[in-house]
């Protein structure tokens, strides 16, 4: 299955091992607008969005570490990221 069509089945964009979607981030601002059809398309409105520029010239390289940097300190701090299972 194609990454585009997974992330537009509904079956996979919810709940996986009981951890569901909390947030999506897009990395393309010129997409934006299409992520979020395809989000409400598979019923995954109430899904955080987050809109990062890429990362192609310094001046949108620089503002890309700074929000992604942002997002992962959040993330860190909501305690979103998993652990490993051993």
């Amino acid at each position: 299955m194609s990454e585009v069509a997974a992330a537009s089945s509904p079956d996979s964009v919810g709940i996986q091992d009981g951890v569901g979607t909390r947030e999506i981030v897009v990395v393309m601002i010129a997409i934006a607008e299409n992520v979020s059809r395809a989000v409400r398309e598979a019923g995954q409105e109430t899904v955080s969005q987050s809109v990062l520029p890429f990362p192609g010239r310094k001046v949108y390289r620089d503002r890309y570490v700074a929000e992604l940097t942002a997002l992962v300190t959040r993330w860190s701090t909501e305690g979103v990221f998993l652990v490993a299972r051993h």
